[in-house]
């Protein structure tokens, strides 16, 4: 499975390896020109692959349909392509790249397409601002919400009114825990939301 790759990503080069077919290890030497060398791509419910237009490919420079062996001698069968925008284009869960030819394995890679960008999620590694509102807790709603808010997977937390978080020890919470909560941040990790000290 190769890294995620945003919805309509563009500009996006994968790195894949090809075996040979005789040997089973990593096949060197191929070009955009090898003859027989057959790439395309598919989305998740297409009919049918589109082929890819190899060219060749330059390293850092994304080029569509752009093709190179990464180091053929310190890592076989490495090579690089540079997908087509038209592959991530509206694509949903999945997009996926084939390859075949003479004297290689047939191959594929299988690329996740999240609805989101997975790698931008800044706000786990940023500090956060103080929140001193507390979500209302009347009703199924507004508890689920607390329990969600609170809940720590290492050291789990939970609230049963404004004013007191108790914590779970040892699988159940113990009511005797718990200091009046007036204020209070998310944690350094983002895991969580601790009380501000006094």
């Amino acid at each position: 499975m190769a890294q995620p790759i945003q919805k309509s990503a563009t500009g996006k080069t994968i790195r894949i390896r090809i075996m040979d077919s005789t040997t089973g290890q990593g096949k060197t030497g191929l070009t955009y020109l090898t003859a027989g060398l057959v790439f395309a791509w598919a989305k998740n419910g297409d009919a049918s692959a589109t082929l890819i237009t190899l060219v060749a490919g330059t390293a850092g420079v994304w080029t569509s349909g752009g093709f190179r062996e990464l180091d053929a001698t310190k890592a076989k069968g490495a090579y690089d392509l540079d997908v087509p925008d038209a592959a991530f284009a509206n694509a949903d869960e999945f997009t996926s790249i084939h390859w075949s030819g003479t004297g290689i394995l047939d191959g594929g890679v299988c690329i996740d397409i999240p609805q989101f960008d997975p790698l931008s999620l800044g706000w786990l590694d940023s500090p956060q601002p103080e929140q001193t509102t507390m979500p209302p807790i009347d009703g199924s709603t507004g508890a689920d919400r607390l329990n969600y808010l609170f809940h720590d997977r290492r050291n789990p937390q939970y609230t049963t009114d404004n004013s007191r978080v108790l914590t779970q020890a040892n699988g159940e919470v113990d009511p005797t825990l718990g200091t009046p909560l007036t204020s209070w941040v998310l944690s350094d990790d983002g895991t969580r939301f601790i009380e501000k000290p006094a």
